[in-house]
């Protein structure tokens, strides 16, 4: 199971086949007895954004028609049903990083009342919501119908033309995203940048056959980045956790600070590496990535010999 294009197939194939991969996987996983239910959430929403992230990248050739809207909404809500989980999944993880990268500042025990409470929410959200099990079989339903649906999605151009627009467009609005988040640090512009980065790290991923070694480089430097934002997004969602009345209020002012300033660190990391990782103009990136893909599938010319070997013939 490859997620990327190969260098035989068409554009409306790999498509295809890539789609069909993903919901199998999905449904695979959220069935899997070794994965707990945190697990099959996160499993399940990061193959969500890998098949959104497939059908931007091909969004020019199925517009006209209709089928991205229709798609990407149908995927996206499914993915919305698991949102409130990951949350609750995520936060006190959240809390014992930051506790951890401060051990040497702070006492073992300093978090322990806050970490309790969060323990507590997590539990109650799980004895509480009792139609996990159903929501899951729902959002895997819903998955299963874009499955069947997927032969019949017609792209209206094939090679470099049908993923030009969609490379384009996603890598640009990383750039933007940047921008926007340190002109106007919020939580929820850090957050959109992240959300960007993740998909032209997928595009980058799809397609990798046209040069290996460097689109590899490039995604590692991109996971990277993400790794970074979403550590931030996990202290802005900490910051905003409505702790109850009766939590420690020394012990939540200094969470409140030290997330903060840890939170400093990531931008500042997440600045160097975006402002290399989108360097380049839009029309440069695409520009180059063509000119990759023209090479990957063309083949060498035919080069002259360096020394004329003689035909010796028989003896």
């Amino acid at each position: 199971m490859a997620y990327r294009w190969k260098r035989s197939e068409t554009v409306e194939g790999a498509v295809h086949r890539i789609a069909h991969e993903q919901i199998d996987a999905t449904v695979r996983e959220a069935r899997d007895p070794r994965l707990d239910r945190d697990e099959t959430v996160h499993q399940v929403r990061k193959r969500c954004k890998k098949l959104r992230s497939l059908l931007r990248l091909v969004r020019a050739c199925l517009e006209p028609s209709g089928t991205y809207a229709a798609e990407n909404a149908a995927i996206r809500d499914a993915a919305r049903r698991l949102s409130g989980l990951r949350d609750a999944a995520v936060l006190p993880a959240t809390l014992e990083a930051l506790r951890a990268h401060y051990a040497d500042a702070i006492e073992d025990d300093a978090f322990e009342g806050l970490r309790r409470s969060l323990a507590d929410r997590r539990q109650r959200l799980r004895e509480t919501d009792g139609e996990g099990d159903r929501r899951l079989e729902e959002v895997l339903g819903r998955l299963t119908a874009v499955r069947d649906r997927v032969a019949s999605w017609q792209l209206s151009a094939d090679g470099f033309d049908a993923v030009e627009g969609g490379l384009a467009k996603t890598y640009r609005r990383a750039r933007k995203a940047m921008a926007a988040a340190y002109r106007d640090p919020t939580a929820e512009r850090f957050h959109e940048w992240r959300k960007r980065v993740k998909i032209h790290g997928h595009h980058v991923c799809l397609l990798r056959s046209v040069w290996k070694d460097a689109m590899k480089a490039r995604r590692r430097s991109l996971d990277a980045l993400s790794e970074l934002l979403g550590s931030d997004h996990d202290l802005s969602v900490l910051r905003a956790t409505p702790f109850g009345e009766g939590d420690e209020p020394k012990a939540l002012e200094l969470l409140l600070g030290l997330a903060v300033q840890r939170q400093v660190e990531f931008r500042r990391r997440a600045w160097t590496l975006g402002a290399r990782l989108f360097a380049e103009q839009p029309a440069a990136w695409v520009g180059r990535s063509r000119r990759y893909w023209e090479v990957s599938r063309d083949p060498a010319p035919q080069a002259r010999p360096l020394v004329r070997v003689p035909d010796i013939g028989p003896s």
